[in-house]
This record gives C-alpha cells, structure tokens and sequence, in this order.
C-alpha cells in the first residue's frame, strides 16, 4: 500500500525532484528534501521513466572537485604533517589527500627542510637574557657558563656552537640581538694567544684528516689537556671561519 502512495505521487512533485537530482544533488540529498531514502528516489525515477547516474557518474565529479583543492590539501599538509590531520580537517577522502601529496612531492619537500630545535627568536631572546644577568658585553665564555646553570620550563639553553651554525659567527648573533659587543682584540692577561688557537685547529685538522667542524673540533679538545677550548679559539679569532682560514684550511672543505 505504501508503494502504491508513492507511485501516486504528482507528477509535479516528481518532476521537482528529478530537477533537483538533474542540478547535481544525489539520490539521497533528493530524498532528505522529501523525506525518502535514496533508494526509494531511485524506484520512483525507475518507475516514471526518468533517468538517473550510475555511480560511476557520480563519483568521477565529486572527485575532480576534492582534487580541484590541491593548493588547500597542501597548504593543510605543509602545516600539519600528516595526511590523516588533513583528511579530519578538510573532510576529504584519504585517497585524494594521499594522492595530492604525492603528486606533488611533499613528504620529501617537507624533510628536506631543515629542522631547527631552537626558533630564531627563542635564541635572540637567549641572548638578551644572558646579557642582562651578565651586566656587560657578552663574551661567548660568559654565555656558556650562564647558559649551564640556566634551565626554561625543562628545556636547555642553546649552546654557543649553535649561534655559530645559525647566524655564522658569534659576533653577528651578538648583533641580531642587538646587543653591545665585546672587544675581541683589546683584552689582555689570556692563557692561550691567537697563534695558540690557530696551531690548535691545524692540529685537530690533522687528526680528523679534514677541515674539522665545530663539533669536531670541540670533541678533539675536550679529550686532550692544554689545549684551548671552542669558545676561547672563537673569542681569540673572531668567526670560526677566520680561525680556519688563519690554520690554511679555508679552502679544504668540498675537497
């Protein structure tokens, strides 16, 4: 009985469903306005001779506009890192997340970026902390020792050798905190001269068998006694770069 209502239904009445079908709504949107399931929609379509998409039809647009976002799918992956984050966020299918960031590569974009424990500003702040406890022009031997004793919310302050990886020289970092900088070159009484420093990074470049980086050239000294440390070498010469250069190892690296 209830079937043969339906087929009662005004042919007006199928005639505005069939047009809101026929605008792009689905079988089960159709239904939702007239208070019927999709597959009912679909019987009543069958029966008027009216006729309707196979799934195909109706898969292939809503696909071609999920993919239609790909600028927005990898905004949301660049930001979040993860293909499942981006299908929750912007309601879209797994498949098509998956095959936007594949199609363009971002997994590896996104690792190949450097990845920095400390942000740019975290470190300057750093910086203007330790001047401030230490009351004068911030040596990197004075950063150091502040920045041992100092702990934020459990987490470990910068050690100098990052400023030197960051910024390239202590003296630049010291600028981009904008902060007074020391005299390299006027301080006297030192225990270890500039040649002292320079024999010192020749001699750890004979060791490892290259020009040594800073985390070489740190564990070299530490292991050996009477030999001037990473900051006194920086504090002595300047940059790492100039204590190189001076040691006639500026032009070994890429060799």
């Amino acid at each position: 009985m209830a079937a043969e209502r339906e087929n009662r239904r005004a042919p007006d009445e199928k005639r505005q469903m069939h047009a809101l079908y026929a605008q792009g709504a689905t079988l089960q949107d159709v239904g939702r306005q007239f208070g019927l399931t999709g597959e009912r929609v679909r019987q009543i379509f069958a029966a008027a001779g009216l006729p309707t998409r196979d799934r195909r039809e109706m898969w292939v647009p809503r696909r071609d506009a999920q993919l239609s976002r790909a600028s927005e799918i990898a905004a949301a992956y660049e930001r979040l890192g993860s293909m499942a984050a981006v299908k929750k966020e912007l309601a879209i299918p797994l498949t098509v997340v998956s095959e936007i960031v594949h199609r363009e590569d971002l997994i590896r974009r996104r690792h190949r970026r450097p990845r920095y424990r400390y942000s740019y500003e975290e470190l300057l702040t750093r910086l203007r902390e330790a001047a401030k406890a230490h009351g004068g022009p911030l040596t990197i031997a004075a950063y150091e020792r502040i920045a041992r004793s100092s702990v934020r919310r459990r987490r470990s302050w910068p050690m100098p050798q990052t400023y030197y990886l960051r910024f390239g020289s202590w003296p630049e970092a010291i600028s981009a905190a904008v902060l007074p900088a020391a005299d390299w070159h006027r301080r006297g009484g030192h225990r270890y001269s500039r040649e002292d420093c320079v024999t010192a990074v020749a001699r750890a470049a004979s060791h490892v068998g290259k020009e040594p980086t800073i985390r070489e050239y740190d564990a070299w000294a530490k292991a050996r006694d009477g030999v001037p440390s990473f900051t006194t070498v920086i504090n002595r010469c300047g940059t790492w770069r100039t204590a190189l250069r001076a040691a006639g190892l500026s032009n070994r690296r890429g060799s």
